[in-house]
């Protein structure tokens, strides 16, 4: 882009945003995908856990509980499920198969999951009532989620024109008045005040993402 404009002002500028952008794009890209596939198994754990305490108190073992819920689930928790099997079925105990099981999806409703799976191993107790119980917690955070998120649509859609306005007004008064807002780009002065207030900016932005952002 910088070649092609032949370092017009309005060329630099596109290069620096699409170089950013290039760069940050894959990550937050990577971090998507296995965010929605994180949320997509804390969904299906509210099914995943009825069926085990159904399959339990049928007189089915927790490994056979968990093959027979592994037929009936879709992915991505029924892939998981697989591979925990699988560790299993090679020689791995099911409390480590477990734990490697949370490591991977690094999901903390799945580690609640697995911890009071783990906990009631080793104390003993009804594995069926403890589930249910799970679940209901589950199904109770699922419902404070959504009432969240509805509630802080509007905060974050504030944050993102708050963040990208700027930038507009700043393109707008380049083309508007370009021999003013040029000295931005050939004076030393000006990239410096340009640098700062694109640092302010991705500031804001995360400062008010991480305000609205509130777990549960």
């Amino acid at each position: 882009m910088v070649l092609v404009s032949r370092l017009h002002p309005i060329g630099l500028v596109i290069a620096l945003v699409a170089a950013v952008v290039g760069f940050l794009a894959p990550a937050f890209y990577v971090r998507f995908l296995r965010q929605r596939r994180v949320t997509q198994i804390e969904k299906q754990l509210v099914e995943l856990l009825p069926m085990l305490a159904s399959s339990l108190r049928a007189g089915f073992a927790f490994q056979q509980a968990v093959e027979l819920a592994a037929q009936q689930l879709s992915p991505p928790l029924v892939d998981e499920l697989s591979l925990l099997l699988q560790d299993v079925n090679l020689g791995a105990t099911m409390d480590a198969a477990l734990q490697d099981l949370g490591e991977r999806v690094g999901s903390p409703d799945l580690d609640m999951v697995i911890t009071a799976i783990q906990i009631q191993r080793l104390t003993g107790g009804n594995l069926s009532e403890v589930l249910d119980q799970v679940a209901e917690t589950l199904r109770e955070r699922e419902r404070i989620r959504g009432d969240i998120d509805t509630l802080t649509a509007q905060q974050k859609l504030t944050g993102l024109i708050l963040s990208l306005y700027p930038m507009g007004i700043g393109g707008l008064l380049l083309l508007i008045m370009p021999d003013v807002w040029t000295l931005l780009f050939t004076e030393t002065a000006g990239w410096f005040l340009i640098g700062i207030a694109l640092g302010l900016q991705a500031l804001g932005f995360f400062a008010m993402r991480r305000i609205v952002n509130i777990d549960i």
